[in-house]
């Protein structure tokens, strides 16, 4: 512990913030009547680490190690005096001063989630209640079909409340507050007047993002709903059967957008520009522009947000001639994200996709190195035992082909185990059953997801282009043999066993 201390303190410090923050969000929305307890505990335990550092800097020097306890004293009280603003303060003079009956609001379209003949339930912007201007993201629930789209601008009289579950379950309450909805808006499509386009950067990025779904429809009909769930992070037009096999699969999160796909997204374009050959400092800026791009496009979820600022902190370490560590990153991204956006600590996805990168960040990656370095020992001695005296341009690319290929499965199925070990307890918390087959899952499908993201773009090609009907015919393909496989691995894995 005291080596671990002294090597990551920014590190431990940062993810005693977010926990802290974190706890204090849990408690205040579960579970109100528990929250002095919480803020009490962490208070204590935050007192007992400052006490320790002073103790420590007060006998032992003054030494910045010294002062480590301190700082992670002062990291949990921060962390709950953040919790308590946001979830309690916040949350509560929102909800007293917008709540009522029949408010003048204007609000923009960020997001439709379910659209019918006489239903309609989308997110929405509100920039004003009542003349006051405000910027407050609500859930709009509207009886009849008012046909507003996403990024467009309206007024309506509406009935605002404090948002509760819809399906009456905890997970849907914390979907809500993660994204900082605290309201409900009730309208009529009847009240809903002077529609209009908004001409913010977030409207025109949702714009695009809903073409970009529209023509991947167009090009792909019944199987776009996999592409469009992976490159846009829209799961409108993915079908319950495919949902339903990849949530027994245990691999829900590669069809929810994350940074696993930032990560297949920045390889890509990495792979392209290494073989351009551009200076280092270009590549490095047009992957991270590449990277900010793709976010703006899938709405910058939390866990996108994560893998990006990830990047950003380690592309800035190689520019200035460092290495970076990969936990330390990836505890400060983190940081960052919940200080800038405290609901996101309550987000799911953010939670898991850190759990599983901390995983691969802790284990997986140390075991790769040294099982990769005993690979590369193993090889060597072979090749100079019986290749040395035959050579062969043949038998050593066979060789390297076989090294390589075990090189691959090894790396998966160690990371896929690693990211498992912190994921799967926390979907079991989440969702009440998590898969025995998660990792095989994930070893299968992880390389079959990245092909389709990386070849998706190409049935964007223009209808008079070449070969345009045939990369959209060859994504579709791809798309339709993806859902097949996964609904017989689900068969499979239900005739074999409980999946959960």
């Amino acid at each position: 512990m005291r080596r671990l201390i002294r090597c990551c303190p920014l590190m431990l410090i940062c993810l005693l913030f977010v926990f802290s923050l974190a706890a204090v969000g849990y408690v205040a929305v579960l579970s109100p009547s528990s929250l002095g307890v919480t803020e009490t505990l962490l208070f204590a335990v935050g007192a007992a680490l400052a006490v320790t550092g002073l103790f420590a800097a007060a006998l032992r020097g003054r030494g910045v190690r010294r002062l480590i306890p301190l700082l992670l004293g002062l990291a949990l009280w921060l962390g709950c005096a953040v919790g308590v603003m946001y979830f309690v303060l916040h949350r509560s003079d929102v909800t007293g001063r917008y709540s009522g009956q029949s408010r003048a609001v204007e609000a923009t379209v960020e997001r439709i989630r379910y659209s019918s003949a006489s239903y309609m339930i989308f997110d929405a912007r509100v920039s004003s209640v009542d003349g006051e201007e405000c910027s407050l993201p609500v859930t709009v629930r509207s009886q009849g079909a008012p046909g507003l789209r996403v990024g467009e601008r309206f007024r309506a009289a509406a009935d605002i409340s404090e948002t509760e579950p819809y399906d009456g379950s905890r997970l849907s309450l914390l979907y809500s507050v993660s994204e900082g909805r605290f309201l409900t808006l009730d309208i009529s499509a009847s009240s809903v007047f002077g529609r209009e386009l908004s001409d913010s950067i977030t409207a025109r990025f949702a714009r695009l993002r809903e073409r970009v779904g529209e023509s991947l429809s167009v090009r792909l009909g019944d199987e776009a709903g996999l592409c469009r769930a992976l490159m846009l992070g829209d799961r409108t037009e993915l079908g319950d059967g495919i949902s339903d096999d990849f949530s027994g699969l245990g691999i829900s999160h590669i069809v929810a957008v994350s940074g696993l796909h930032l990560g297949i997204i920045t390889a890509a374009v990495s792979f392209v520009l290494r073989r351009l050959r551009l200076p280092y400092g270009i590549r490095i800026t047009a992957i991270a522009v590449c990277a900010l791009l793709f976010a703006a496009l899938t709405g910058f979820s939390s866990s996108v947000l994560r893998s990006l600022l990830m990047l950003l902190i380690a592309s800035l370490a190689k520019l200035g001639g460092r290495s970076g560590h990969m936990p330390t990153s990836l505890s400060a991204a983190v940081a960052l994200i919940v200080l800038c956006r405290p609901c996101a600590a309550l987000d799911a996805g953010l939670v898991l996709s850190f759990s599983s990168t901390f995983g691969i960040a802790v284990i997986g990656a140390p075991l790769c190195r040294r099982l990769g370095n005993r690979i590369s020992d193993c090889v060597h001695d072979v090749r100079e035992r019986y290749f040395s005296r035959r050579p062969s341009e043949l038998r050593g690319a066979a060789a390297g082909l076989v090294v390589g290929i075990n090189e691959f499965l090894i790396d998966a199925v160690i990371n896929g185990a690693s990211a498992n070990v912190f994921t799967v307890p926390l979907v079991y918390l989440f969702f009440g059953f998590s898969s025995a087959y998660s990792v095989p899952a994930t070893v299968l499908f992880s390389p079959l997801a990245g092909l389709l993201l990386t070849l998706s773009p190409l049935a964007l090609l223009p209808g008079g282009m070449f070969c345009s009907a045939f990369f959209a015919g060859a994504v579709g393909a791809l798309s339709f043999f993806i859902a097949q496989l996964a609904s017989v691995c689900a068969s499979l894995a239900f005739e074999m066993g409980p999946l959960g």
